[in-house]
C-alpha cells in the first residue's frame, strides 16, 4: 500500500497509536487474499463477542444475525439481535431497515457498550418487524 504516517495521540498529547492514512482505494494492492470469505464464519450470539477479544492486535473477526433497526449512511447502523441492540460503525453498507441482516466486525465494549468496528453488514432482504 501507499499511505502517509500520521500519530494518534492522547488527552496529554502522548503517542498512543499510529495511522495509516491512504487517499485512494487503489493505493491498496492484494498480494495474497483470504483463504475464506468472513461471512462463513460460524454466527455467534452478541453477547458472546468478546470472548474473542484481545488486549493486543490478534481480535478476530464475528458473525452476528439480527435485524436492521436504523442507519445512517457511511456512519451508524442499529442492529438488533436476540440479545438486544447493539451500534456499529460500518465500512460499507447497502440495505434497508427492519431486513434481517447478519453482520461481521471487530468485538470491542465502547462506553459500557458491545459493538463491532470495521462492521459490515449483508442483508438478507427478509423484511421483519
Amino acid at each position: 500500500m501507499t499511505a502517509d504516517v500520521a500519530g494518534s495521540f492522547d488527552s496529554k498529547m502522548q503517542l498512543t497509536g499510529i495511522l495509516l492514512e491512504i487517499p485512494r482505494l487503489s493505493d491498496i494492492q492484494i498480494v495474497k487474499g483470504a483463504r475464506s470469505s468472513p461471512w462463513t464464519l460460524p454466527v455467534i450470539p452478541m453477547d458472546q463477542i468478546l470472548s474473542v477479544y484481545h488486549v493486543g492486535d490478534r481480535t478476530q473477526r464475528v458473525r452476528v444475525h439480527g435485524i436492521i433497526t436504523y442507519y445512517q449512511p457511511g456512519r451508524l447502523s442499529c442492529f438488533r439481535t436476540a440479545h438486544g441492540a447493539f451500534g456499529f460503525r460500518l465500512t460499507r453498507m447497502s440495505f434497508a431497515a427492519w431486513d434481517e441482516a447478519d453482520a461481521i466486525g471487530f468485538p470491542e465494549s465502547r462506553d459500557h457498550m458491545l459493538t463491532l468496528v470495521d462492521s459490515e453488514i449483508q442483508d438478507n432482504h427478509i423484511r421483519r418487524r
